[in-house]
């Protein structure tokens, strides 16, 4: 499962695809709800904040142009 995700995020991150990192489970969910991301990225991205949280520093202003 870790190999997995591994990978989804790899992917993800080698495709510059740009995400909010959340802290709350809720946004989370909410922003899964709305379509700003899927619920595998969230999973993924939940995963990543846990591991490495300093490997990450995805901009909000990405995500908001890429949902307009």
């Amino acid at each position: 499962m870790i190999e997995l995700l591994e990978q989804v995020i790899s992917r993800v991150i080698n495709q510059r695809l740009c995400f909010v990192v959340i802290e709350r489970a809720a946004r989370v969910h909410y922003l899964a709800i709305m379509g700003y991301m899927t619920t595998a990225h969230a999973a993924a991205l939940a995963w990543v904040k846990a591991q490495r949280p300093h490997d990450l520093e995805l901009s909000e202003y990405h995500a908001r142009s890429k949902a307009r």
